[in-house]
């Protein structure tokens, strides 16, 4: 558990931890998809590239339709490799590792911010024990200057204030 205590909130230095600890996961992962990315994009170009100067030089050909048919081709393909890939079980494995380091994270901003709920809950109720307490004195007080005012009424005790709370 990232935080000391149930009540407490965390410090800057366990903020400061807790996010290193995901850097340290999460910047490899990144750096991986987005070397994917750029190979995939590459890939694309080159593709497109080629379609369209083989085009330009058999002159018969539509550019755009054949563009259209090589992508659909090469996404088939990629479909069906990310199938075989995922079946891989290093690759499964990862996966799973994945989903469990998101399942732990997602479990622990909950429990953070059920903590957080729960302390701004508790000291909402005891301001408003404290305001009651206050504003009930404070009524006594001003009855009891009412009363001071007129003689033939009984003062209130402070044991009658205690009453009201």
């Amino acid at each position: 558990m990232i935080f000391r205590e149930r009540n407490s909130l965390p410090t800057t230095g366990e903020i400061r931890v807790a996010r290193s600890r995901v850097d340290m996961i999460v910047a490899p992962v990144l750096r991986q998809l987005r070397t994917g990315l750029f190979f995939w994009l590459g890939a694309a170009d080159l593709v497109v590239t080629v379609i369209k100067s083989r085009s330009a030089r058999v002159g018969r050909d539509d550019p755009e339709a054949a563009i259209q048919r090589a992508a659909t081709a090469i996404a088939e393909r990629g479909e069906q490799r990310y199938a075989r890939v995922r079946s891989f079980p290093r690759v499964q494995r990862a996966l799973a590792g994945l989903d469990t380091a998101r399942r732990n994270v997602t479990s622990e901003t909950g429990r953070a911010v059920d903590e957080a709920h729960d302390s701004v809950e508790e000291s909402l109720a005891r301001i408003e024990i404290a305001s009651r307490s206050v504003v009930d004195l404070a009524a006594a007080r001003a009855r009891d200057a009412v009363r001071a005012l007129r003689p033939d009424q009984p003062r209130t005790t402070e044991k009658s204030v205690s009453e009201h709370r």
